[in-house]
């Protein structure tokens, strides 16, 4: 019984309360030897095998540290790692760059956080708390790596909480609102379709930079409820429009990965599908690169569950360098997204221009639609029609507005195409 209560269950190694007691029995000789200690923090992502590869994991850890270094488990996918008598922060370094080369795979190590006693706290709470922010710093940084914890992170953690509160109230008190952005025809000016953006309408300061919440949003874990209250707006607008025979094209929305991870996201959306009686034909999903990175094989699932259901599949900001041929063959597509850094290189940067010419080729080659975002001026409308791009978005034709003004385009058969 007093080993079950200091021990995970699943793997045997020293849990949280066992982890915690050696941490304060470390900073006691610390203090007195006038030494450091290093507490790592590192969380597994994407695990195939279960319970069986969670163990296989923690047995490397453990078999590939020192006699004295103490893994724990801490949660169901991370491990928290104390470094007693470290003489230099490049130990903990040497440490962590030996966990990456035991653990061999960067999709499944998310990253890791390192703090120092004494240097980052003094407390063994503090220590653990802060190598976790040091992971979470690490995971932004995109790659499978390391981070040493930095003052500046519980100032942003604090940021985030802040801004997290205030995202809670703006979902209870319905403050976020969609607008929409014309899809276009580059060859006939025709509007083709519309995308769906989602808008932080404060109530004394208008609307909020998307920059200022999106990130936040996935973080915090309200990217799902505003994903969904989002859908159910646009799915209700459609519904509106049809009612009022505007003849509303197909409206495009995001799916973040986090919905796309969500169990109940496809009968979530085939139930609104129907709630609203609409065409399934007249959604569709624009997905990240990013998205797929996370768990291609899963995503694919979904993303096959919903064009089953008739929606239609976009890749999104394709063209940033993270997507290969081989997922557009394993993933349901009906078009690819030409980034806006891309389009905004067009004309003045010839590697640019290359890639708009090698998505378009990728696309003939799958038989998929391209759209190009971000389209400003004239000149690159006129690139995109002469490297053979078929459908575009962008302030040059008519930016995001809200769905007042979107369905004065509709009922006036026009979207404004500029010089189009």
């Amino acid at each position: 019984m007093s080993h079950s209560a200091l021990h995970d269950d699943l793997t045997g190694l020293p849990n949280r309360l066992l982890l915690t007691d050696r941490i304060a029995q470390a900073i006691a000789h610390a203090h007195r030897a006038r030494e450091k200690l290093a507490v790592l923090c590192l969380r597994i992502g994407g695990v195939d095998g279960g319970d069986h590869s969670i163990c296989t994991i923690g047995k490397r850890l453990r078999c590939g540290l020192r006699r004295d270094d103490t893994v724990s488990r801490v949660g169901a996918q991370e491990f928290v790692i104390l470094l007693p008598y470290v003489a230099h922060e490049d130990h903990a370094a040497l440490v962590a760059e030996k966990i990456l080369a035991i653990v061999d795979d960067p999709n499944v190590l998310a990253g890791i956080g390192i703090c120092i006693y004494p240097d980052d706290g003094a407390a063994a709470q503090t220590l653990i708390k802060n190598a976790d922010l040091a992971m979470a710093g690490a995971q932004q940084q995109g790659a499978s790596g390391y981070a040493f914890f930095k003052p500046h992170m519980n100032e942003r953690m604090i940021e985030r909480r802040f801004l997290e509160s205030r995202l809670r109230h703006a979902l209870e008190g319905q403050e976020f609102v969609m607008h929409y952005e014309p899809k276009i025809d580059l060859y006939s000016g025709a509007m083709i379709g519309a995308e769906a953006m989602i808008r932080w309408q404060r109530p004394a300061r208008g609307l909020a930079p998307p920059t200022e919440y999106m990130s936040a949003e996935e973080r915090g874990g309200y990217g799902i409820p505003v994903g969904i209250a989002a859908l159910r707006n646009v799915c209700r607008q459609t519904r509106q429009w049809e009612d009022e025979n505007l003849g509303p094209p197909p409206v495009s929305i995001d799916a973040s990965a986090n919905e796309l991870r969500s169990k109940d996201f496809v009968r979530s959306v085939r139930d609104m599908v129907r709630d609203h009686a609409l065409d399934p034909g007249q959604l569709e999903f624009e997905v990240s690169e990013t998205a797929l990175e996370q768990d291609l094989e899963a995503t694919a699932r979904v993303l096959r569950s919903l064009k089953d259901m008739g929606v239609k599949i976009t890749l999104d900001h394709f063209g940033t360098g993270r997507s290969s041929l081989t997922s557009l063959k394993n993933i349901p597509l009906d078009s690819l997204k030409i980034d806006g850094s891309v389009v905004r290189g067009l004309c003045i940067n010839s590697g640019d221009a290359n890639i708009v010419d090698a998505v378009i080729g990728a696309a003939r080659s799958f038989h998929l639609r391209v759209v190009a975002e971000g389209v400003e001026t004239r000149q690159q409308f006129l690139a995109l029609q002469n490297q053979g791009c078929t459908q575009g978005q962008g302030s040059y034709f008519r930016g995001p507005v809200p769905a007042d003004e979107f369905a004065k385009l509709l009922a006036s058969d026009s979207c404004a195409t500029a010089e189009a």
